[in-house]
């Protein structure tokens, strides 16, 4: 409960200079372990940015999203979460020699 506790109230206050200054660490598995007790959220896509901070998106069946950026230090940057995620699939390749 204290992981949720603090993913909302980091959440909402996202955008204020305070939070800009603060970090917020946890252990990466406690809250992947959260996420898909609470909301059924596991890792979809996860990537390194620019800044050497890691990107996860976690996402549930029923279209609940939660994106979180970690520093390098392993504390969370940033973290946003919503509902109706819709992950768009690319198309497939077109075979050579197809003028289409």
């Amino acid at each position: 409960y204290m992981i949720a506790a603090a993913l909302i109230a980091f959440a909402t206050t996202l955008w204020s200079p305070r939070a800009m200054s603060q970090q917020i660490c946890y252990s990466r598995d406690d809250v992947m372990v959260h996420l898909d007790e609470k909301y059924s959220e596991t890792v979809l896509f996860d990537g390194v940015t620019s800044d050497d901070e890691l990107l996860e998106i976690y996402v549930a069946n029923n279209g609940t999203f939660t994106i979180i950026t970690w520093y390098p230090n392993k504390c969370m940057k940033s973290i946003v979460s919503g509902t109706g995620f819709d992950a768009a699939i690319p198309p497939e390749p077109k075979p050579k020699g197809d003028p289409s």
